[in-house]
């Protein structure tokens, strides 16, 4: 009578007690978390030393362009010009920023380029997003410009046109087909994007450009390694030397000239100095 009893209670002789199926993943949770906070860690140390990396060759790249280096935007160029243009309207408003800023005189024209960090959501309620670069231009004219879109047209845009919501359209059929025009003047753009105009853009192609006032922004959607930054600036600089000379006369404004534009640069603001105009006005 007593063996049975023995048994049933575990004595000498009865079966180890099994584990629960789930026990040896639950062992492994610990080396799992650490797994993943070491990976981490080494993720964010690598992310610190790319970007330690890119902001001194952007340094010495500006130094190079004669031009200022900042690592941190101090003037407020996101928050001013993300509501001006598209591509800098991008993500979770509020959500920007500018860094690794060069900023000066190039060829006697007042230009800043940077990169553009923003957080574009990966789901709908926006609770989860990803961070995304890219670079630009942005060069200070003294034009009151309407606001004109360029770009490279995208499949989008073609499926846009084809529901009715058609852009500017131009006498050459290559350039409206490779380009998106869109602005709040037609006649502008019309005259902006003049044969000339259209044989450099078609010769440079991946660019794109918005006007708006007296600021000229380009970029091409990418974050650009340090010598595209000045591929970039070449290219700002044929666009703006090919904007049709009554165009700069007729949207001048005298309030925007900048004093330490080259002298040499003035025929290009569209009128020559009046012969009673002191010079400390003009520069």
């Amino acid at each position: 009578m007593n063996a049975p009893l023995l048994l049933l209670a575990g004595g000498p002789g009865s079966p180890p007690p099994s584990e629960p199926p789930w026990a040896p993943a639950a062992y492994a949770i610990p080396y799992v978390l650490f797994a993943v906070i070491v990976g981490g860690l080494l993720y964010s140390l690598r992310w610190y030393l790319r970007e330690r990396r890119r902001a001194r060759a952007l340094a010495g790249k500006a130094r190079e362009l004669g031009l200022s280096f900042s690592e941190t935007d101090q003037s407020g160029l996101a928050g001013r010009l993300g509501p001006k243009f598209d591509v800098l309207a991008r993500g979770v408003a509020g959500k920007q920023s500018a860094l690794n800023v060069l900023a000066g005189d190039w060829r006697g024209r007042r230009v800043r380029a940077f990169d553009y960090l923003y957080q574009r959501r990966l789901t709908p309620q926006g609770k989860s997003t990803a961070l995304c670069y890219l670079s630009a231009v942005l060069a200070d004219e003294p034009w009151l410009f309407p606001r004109t879109v360029i770009r490279p047209e995208t499949a989008a845009d073609r499926a846009a046109a084809a529901a009715g919501f058609e852009d500017i359209d131009f006498e050459s059929h290559e350039f409206s087909r490779k380009f998106y025009v869109q602005g709040a003047d037609r006649r502008f753009a019309y005259a902006l994007v003049d044969p000339r105009m259209m044989e450099h853009l078609l010769a440079r192609p991946g660019w794109s450009v918005e006007l708006d006032g007296g600021e000229v922004l380009v970029w091409d959607g990418n974050r650009w390694a340090p010598d595209r930054f000045e591929a970039a600036l070449e290219f700002l600089a044929g666009f703006l030397d090919l904007v049709p000379r009554h165009l700069r006369q007729e949207y001048y404004v005298e309030s925007l000239h900048q004093p330490q534009m080259n002298p040499s640069r003035w025929p290009a603001f569209g009128r020559p100095p009046q012969p009673n105009e002191k010079a400390s006005r003009l520069w």
